[in-house]
């Protein structure tokens, strides 16, 4: 019985000593940059389209991507970092806890940071780690469910990379160095996906009859 008692007392202990790893949410520091940018302009032929990738300018390093979309500036736009172990799907992934907003003037695109728990990774473990932003509408949606229930609002996402190491206080949280900048965008409503393939399909059974 006392044995019992023992290895049950050890494998708490082991258990207590490796919690929830943390990580930074924040998308900057001296070794990488990667601002978020809004959706894209009107008329650009990107338009309602994910973009992903560090732009020519403003992001290290350097990547070749095009945004035409501003910089996402002040707290009108929320910033959450999600998680899970190593492999983890994006649909398996897991809220931080942790949200936060951007940077205004020459920080705009860069967020304001903070420190995420990633369920089911332990101090000492890497992650895998996704950073999610969308337009708040005006604190309105505080949510990433809410997003999945009306995708019309504006939102988008980084791939999915892997971190360093997570700690525990006081240890300072290490920062995905990986992330790369992406833009929000707006899935169609599928009416106009519609009524787009309608149209379609209209000039082609009108050329065809030339």
């Amino acid at each position: 019985m006392k044995k019992t008692m023992l290895v049950l007392a050890l494998a708490m202990a082991a258990t207590t000593a490796f919690p929830q790893g943390q990580i930074q949410i924040i998308n900057f520091s001296a070794a990488f940059q990667a601002p978020i940018f809004d959706v894209e302009a009107p008329g650009s032929p990107n338009a309602g389209i994910q973009l992903r990738g560090n732009p020519a300018t403003g992001a290290v390093p350097a990547g070749t991507t095009v945004y035409t979309g501003a910089r996402l500036a002040g707290s009108g736009f929320t910033c959450e970092l999600w998680g899970g172990p190593v492999g983890t799907s994006e649909g398996g992934l897991t809220s931080g806890g942790t949200r936060t907003d951007f940077r205004t003037g020459g920080g705009a695109g860069l967020n304001n940071g903070g420190s995420a728990v990633i369920q089911g990774v332990a101090v000492g473990s890497p992650a895998s780690v996704q950073l999610r932003a969308w337009n708040n509408m005006g604190g309105t949606i505080t949510s990433w469910a809410q997003i999945i229930a009306n995708p019309l609002i504006p939102h988008g996402s980084s791939d999915i990379v892997t971190s360093g190491n997570l700690t525990a206080p006081p240890t300072t949280p290490p920062i995905a160095t990986a992330l790369r900048s992406f833009n929000l965008f707006v899935v169609p409503e599928p009416s106009l996906i519609a009524l787009g393939a309608l149209g379609l399909g209209a000039l082609l059974i009108r050329r065809i009859r030339k």
